[in-house]
């Protein structure tokens, strides 16, 4: 059922957990929701290699390290947003998104109601057709790869 399905949003305004049985839809390219929740996913996300679209992936929870290191073999990735990023993921965080050179938009929101932490990425392989940028969390200084990006059209930090 649904096997060539390549969208999937999701509207509502709670937290959505996926099911493990999401891993099987093999031509998954686009996956919206506005407070996505892939704890289900921990061991699998790295599986579903066609997606594309990723947004607004919900961190903050235990196994968030688990989660992060699995975007990172989302090769295909080319637009990901996500929420509620902590300060001790940014590491891992910095080595997935380094792995995905296809990125054109990126979303890193390190919060929530109104209480951001420090946003710490540093990435070394510079996704070269990153567009769009948008920090949402504390910055204490303007990240060094942030002016290399040599496709970038719109950057917003808040």
């Amino acid at each position: 059922m649904f096997r060539n399905l390549e969208t999937l949003n999701i509207i509502g305004s709670g937290g959505v957990k996926l099911p493990k049985e999401i891993r099987k839809l093999g031509k998954l390219r686009h996956l919206t929701c506005r407070n996505l929740s892939l704890i289900e996913l921990e061991d699998g996300i790295g599986d579903m290699t066609s997606l594309q679209t990723l947004r607004y992936v919900d961190l903050d929870t235990d196994g968030a390290a688990k989660i992060i290191k699995g975007l990172g073999k989302l090769k295909q990735m080319r637009d990901l947003r996500l929420i509620n990023v902590r300060r001790e993921d940014g590491i891992i965080l910095s080595s997935s998104i380094n792995e995905m050179q296809h990125l054109e938009m990126l979303f890193v929101e390190s919060g929530w109601e109104g209480i951001f932490e420090v946003i710490d990425l540093d990435l070394i392989s510079l996704p070269t057709k990153l567009r769009n940028l948008t920090l949402n969390g504390s910055l204490q200084k303007l990240p060094e790869w942030i002016p290399k990006l040599q496709n970038l059209v719109e950057l917003k930090l808040s």
